[in-house]
């Protein structure tokens, strides 16, 4: 058999079998739910962030210029010892959705984190991770842009439900040991800044 034959019959069986658990289906109005659970499916939560992960700066407040090169190099060695702590968090913690990467020397700048995540629900360890490093490296600052299409009122999982936010992205911004969360006044509200519709 030719494999465009292969190819049609392969589509009509899953047609049929499509239509077969519909109809199963149809005996207990039970269409209706089905298609939640398919619309359900594309909900999304998606994250871009990026972060400058470091020490505290606060010892350098009273510094002097005969004290400043012993300070840095005190400074350097917090550094590394956070970014060793942080890749050793992230191998406990990490996730197929989330895809990151530190770079600890990039020309003259120090502990660059670049990271992304995607998921069908809100529920993942990037949430922990910006919590960790607002803990622990006290003078980290960042991004983590986020938008959440089930982040509406009236859906109190993950303690949201306040308020609606599932056509804006979120801001959540880390500065001095904090995460705080924003409104973003750059790509939202998403319809129709980025898309005519909610359809796109």
């Amino acid at each position: 058999m030719a494999p465009n034959h292969r190819l049609q019959l392969t589509v009509c069986a899953r047609d049929m079998m499509l239509l077969l658990v519909w109809s199963l289906l149809s005996a207990g109005g039970r269409q209706l739910s089905l298609l939640r659970s398919l619309q359900d499916e594309e909900r999304m939560l998606v994250g871009y962030g990026w972060c400058v992960l470091r020490s505290s700066r606060e010892v350098y407040r009273t510094a002097d210029i005969d004290s400043v090169d012993t300070i840095d190099d005190q400074v350097d060695a917090a550094d590394r010892e956070l970014w060793a702590h942080f890749r050793q968090w992230m191998a406990t913690h990490d996730e197929c959705y989330i895809k990151w990467d530190l770079h600890e020397n990039l020309n003259n700048h120090r502990g660059i984190l670049m990271f992304c995540v995607s998921r069908n629900h809100r529920a993942s360890h990037v949430w922990g991770m910006i919590q960790w490093i607002a803990e622990h490296g006290t003078g980290s600052y960042g991004l983590l842009y986020v938008h959440d299409d089930e982040d509406q009122i009236g859906n109190p999982h993950y303690g949201r439900g306040a308020d609606d936010f599932s056509n804006a992205f979120r801001v959540h911004r880390i500065s001095n040991g904090c995460v705080t969360e924003m409104s973003d006044p750059f790509l939202s509200p998403i319809v129709p800044t980025l898309n005519p519709s909610d359809l796109a």
